[in-house]
C-alpha cells in the first residue's frame, strides 16, 4: 500500500491527489511554486494524528496550508499538504475577551462573529478578509496598528497541537515535555541577547526569547514558527474592546525621505498607526476610486502618511485631510487594505514581485534606508512601491521586475542579496511580519548568526525527522 493509498484508507476528511487540486495547491501569494503529491483535508484532530503517524511510517513531508496568502512560500510543500480551510474552519468559543479557533478560520470571519460583543482582534493584517489564523498564528502577523497592538504572538493565549511524534499536547505542557530544551536554551541566554534585534515588529527566526524571561512560553515559540515545530490543531486567543473614538489624519510629502523625517514628530504624538503611501501606491487607488480619494485629500502621484489616533486628536494645519467619522476611517482603511491587490491586479509585463517586501528597521534609520534602497533600485535599474507601517520602520516593497527579460531569476536573487544587505547594516530584520519561509531562509545565518546553532536545537528536539516543512527548494515562478 503507497502513501495515498494508506491516507485514503484511514482519514475521515478528504484525500485529493486530482491534477486540477494538486495544481491550486502548488501556489501562494509567494514568487514560487512546488507541486504536493497529496491534498488533505483532515475533519479533526483524530485525521492530524493520523496524517503524522502515515507521515513517519513513509517518511513523508508534511507541509500546513490556510487560505494560501503566504509570500514566503511556507504553504508550498513536496509531499502532504494539509488544507485546513474545508473542514478544521470552525470558531468554536466566544467568551468576553477570547476566543478558541480552529485554524481554518478566515480572521476576518472572527472579527466579524466577535464584533456584536464589540470586541476584535488587535493585530489587523491586511489580508485578513482571506487570510486563516492558522497562518496569521504561524507568521505572526501584525499589520497597520501594530503600534497599538503589537504582534499577533502578543496575543495568543494557548495552542493545542500534534507534534511530529503524533501526540497531541498544548503549548502549556510543552513546558514539561521539552524541559532539557528550554534549560540547555536558558544556559546560552548570552547567545540570545547578543543577537537581539532592536526593532519594534519581527517575524524572522523563533522566538527563543520567551525561554530567558520569567514566564517561558511555548505558545510564543510557535507563533511565528510557519508550521515547522507542530501541527496546530485549536488556538486560545485574546480580544481586545473595539475603539469607539478615533481620529484620521493625511500628511502630504515632495518624496518619501522627507515622510520619513517626519515620522518621529507623528510619534510623539501617540499615534496607533502611522503608513506609508508612495507614489506607484497613492496612483493605483486613486485609479480605484477617485471618488473617494479626492473627498479625503489623496491625490494621484503623492507621497503620503496616512496616521490614526483612538481618541480625539486636534486637527492642525500640517494636516491636509481630517476626520473622526469612523465610518469614512473605515471606508479609507478598506482601501489601504486593497493597495496590494490593486497593484498586483493591473500588472502585464512588469510585476510587484514581492521579494524584498517585508523588512523592517529602526525608525531613526528610516531616512537613510530609504535613501539607500532608492540608490539601489537605480542600480538595477528597476522601480518599485515603497509603503507599508512606516510608524514600525516597516515598509512593504515590491520591485517592479519585467518578467520577459533574460535570467530574470538570477536579477532577482541578486536584488535580494543586495538588499539584505542594507537591511542588515541598518540593523534591521529580514522580516517585520510576513515570516522567512523558502523566500529568506538563505539569509538567516547573516540575520542571526550564534542564534542559529539554537534554531537547530529546537527542530532537533521538536522535529528530530523533518518531517514538518518541504524538503525541496520551491521553483521560481516566473522563470
Amino acid at each position: 500500500m503507497n502513501l495515498l493509498q494508506k491516507l485514503q484508507n484511514h482519514i475521515q476528511g478528504f484525500v485529493r491527489s486530482d491534477s486540477s487540486t494538486l495544481q491550486n495547491f502548488s501556489r501562494d501569494e509567494s514568487i514560487f511554486t512546488l507541486t504536493p503529491q497529496v491534498v488533505v483535508s483532515p475533519s479533526s484532530v483524530q485525521d492530524i494524528v493520523t496524517v503524522v503517524q502515515i507521515a513517519n511510517d513513509f517518511d513523508a513531508s508534511v507541509v500546513l496550508r490556510g487560505g494560501g496568502s503566504g509570500t514566503t512560500g511556507a504553504s508550498l510543500g513536496d509531499q502532504i499538504v494539509i488544507d485546513f480551510r474545508t473542514h478544521m474552519n470552525r470558531i468554536l468559543d466566544v467568551q468576553k475577551d477570547h476566543a478558541w479557533v480552529e485554524p481554518g478560520v478566515f480572521l476576518g470571519e472572527l472579527n466579524e462573529k466577535v464584533s456584536c460583543h464589540g470586541q476584535v482582534f488587535g493585530p489587523d493584517p491586511g489580508s485578513q478578509a482571506y487570510a486563516c489564523i492558522g497562518g496569521v498564528v504561524g507568521n505572526n502577523a501584525s499589520g497597520p496598528h501594530a503600534l497599538q497592538y503589537g504582534m499577533t504572538r502578543d496575543h495568543v493565549l494557548d495552542i493545542d497541537c500534534v507534534s511530529a511524534d503524533g501526540k497531541k499536547r498544548s503549548s502549556k505542557a510543552m513546558l514539561i515535555d521539552y524541559a532539557q530544551m528550554v534549560q540547555s536554551i536558558k544556559s546560552k541566554q548570552d547567545i540570545i541577547k547578543k543577537t537581539s534585534i532592536g526593532v519594534s515588529k519581527n517575524s524572522s527566526g523563533w522566538y527563543l526569547d520567551t525561554f530567558i524571561s520569567d514566564q517561558p512560553d511555548f505558545a510564543k515559540l510557535l507563533t511565528g514558527s510557519q508550521g515547522e515545530l507542530a501541527i496546530f490543531e485549536k488556538i486560545h486567543l485574546k480580544l481586545v474592546d473595539k475603539p469607539s473614538v478615533k481620529s484620521f489624519a493625511l500628511y502630504t510629502f515632495k518624496n518619501k525621505i522627507q515622510a520619513a523625517e517626519f515620522v518621529p514628530e507623528i510619534l510623539s504624538m501617540n499615534p496607533a498607526c502611522v503608513e506609508l503611501i508612495d507614489e506607484t501606491i497613492s496612483t493605483s487607488i486613486y485609479e480605484y476610486d477617485e471618488k473617494l480619494c479626492t473627498s479625503v485629500g489623496i491625490e494621484n502621484y503623492q507621497v503620503s502618511l496616512w496616521v490614526e489616533w483612538l481618541d480625539i486628536q486636534p486637527q492642525t494645519s500640517e494636516m491636509i485631510f481630517y476626520t473622526n467619522d469612523l465610518v469614512l476611517i473605515q471606508k479609507i482603511w478598506n482601501l489601504r487594505s486593497c493597495a496590494s491587490k490593486i497593484i498586483h491586479n493591473k500588472a502585464i509585463h512588469k510585476k510587484p514581485l514581492r521579494c524584498i517586501e517585508d523588512a523592517c528597521v529602526p525608525v531613526d534609520r528610516l531616512p537613510l534606508y530609504i535613501k539607500n534602497i532608492e540608490s539601489l533600485f537605480q542600480e538595477h535599474g528597476i522601480e518599485a512601491s515603497v509603503f507599508g507601517h512606516i510608524g514600525n520602520g516597516h515598509l512593504h516593497i515590491n520591485p517592479w521586475i519585467d518578467v520577459r527579460e533574460p535570467f530574470v531569476e538570477k536579477k532577482v536573487y541578486q536584488l535580494m542579496d543586495d538588499f539584505y544587505k542594507i537591511v542588515l547594516s541598518h540593523h534591521g530584520t529580514i522580516s517585520g511580519e510576513h515570516g522567512d519561509g523558502f523566500l529568506r531562509k538563505k539569509y538567516l545565518q547573516d540575520q542571526w548568526r550564534d542564534r542559529c546553532e539554537l534554531f537547530t536545537l529546537v527542530k532537533n528536539t521538536m522535529d528530530p525527522n523533518l518531517r514538518f516543512g518541504s524538503r525541496k527548494d520551491l521553483l521560481f515562478v516566473y522563470a
